[in-house]
């Protein structure tokens, strides 16, 4: 007899329903392989196998256990508002949810895009330790780690748990609600998506190059319909997601080292033209 999925270790059960870990293990494989036969990378893939080992099912663990302190923290929810202001516009979260479980493939989509995001943190780190200066790598790893730093003193000032908690016949639209809080039994993970910040902030490093705003413009967008998809959030949740990504992007982003690393960028490029002029005229 086959063991259902519930009936499985925590951490097999983990890995059956992220499928992202398998392709992280294989990354990992993959950035050894290179540490061992390419020297000049070292360095480079040393950070990426820090942030795969970051992001690992143990700290996915650690995670629960953080998220779990969390509710303790905040039993009463404010999701009524957060529903109240979504049913403005159409109860957008309810809405994508039952398409999802109408449509088979479109939850399999949904799946991969959140469960993908920690990939999509590597692949920006990388793309700016390959394409990059040192400064920016920094920046970046600032910038994504003040996002995660900071996201848990909201969870806490606007708990709210999300409408696959809250409602337990979600996605049916509930009736006859009152605004107010609630009790609920899940963490406040609600405003910000923290997912949908991290793809942002993706988006936000990653629009230096063409690729890169086209990977990951598609990227955010499949994590808004994925976020409203799998029940984890309301309309009131993406919305407050870009005020909140728009001041960590700011403060990760130093005016001063900003303008320092242009005013260099401009010199390489004007000792790059004036060298080429040099050699037509020869």
């Amino acid at each position: 007899m086959t063991k259902t999925t519930h009936e499985m270790p925590i951490l097999i059960r983990h890995i059956v329903n992220h499928p992202s870990l398998l392709i992280l293990f294989l990354l990992f494989l993959f950035l050894v392989w290179r540490w061992l036969t390419v020297p000049r990378d070292k360095k480079r893939v040393e950070y990426l196998l820090v942030l795969c080992l970051m992001v690992s099912p143990v700290c996915y663990l650690l995670i629960r256990k953080a998220l779990a302190r969390l509710m303790d923290l905040c039993p009463m929810k404010y999701d009524l508002y957060a529903y109240q202001f979504g049913t403005w516009f159409g109860s957008p979260s309810f809405q994508m949810r039952g398409f999802a479980l109408n449509h088979h493939w479109f939850m399999l989509l949904t799946k991969l895009t959140y469960d993908c995001v920690y990939l999509v943190l590597i692949g920006t780190v990388a793309a700016y330790l390959w394409l990059g200066s040192k400064q920016e790598v920094r920046r970046v790893l600032n910038t994504f780690g003040l996002n995660l730093a900071m996201a848990p003193l909201i969870y806490i000032l606007i708990p709210v748990a999300g409408p696959r908690y809250a409602f337990p016949d979600f996605p049916a639209l509930p009736g006859g609600l009152i605004a107010q809080p609630m009790l609920i039994a899940a963490a406040p993970k609600g405003i910000p998506a923290l997912h949908l910040t991290m793809a942002l902030i993706a988006l936000w490093f990653l629009r230096r190059w063409w690729w890169g705003r086209i990977a990951g413009g598609l990227y955010a967008i499949l994590m808004v319909l994925s976020v409203l998809g799998n029940g984890e959030h309301y309309l009131l949740d993406v919305l407050c997601s870009l005020p909140f990504t728009a001041v960590i992007c700011y403060v990760g982003t130093p005016k001063a080292e900003y303008a320092l690393e242009e005013e260099q960028r401009e010199k390489m490029l004007g000792r790059i033209a004036w060298r080429g002029n040099t050699g037509q005229s020869e």
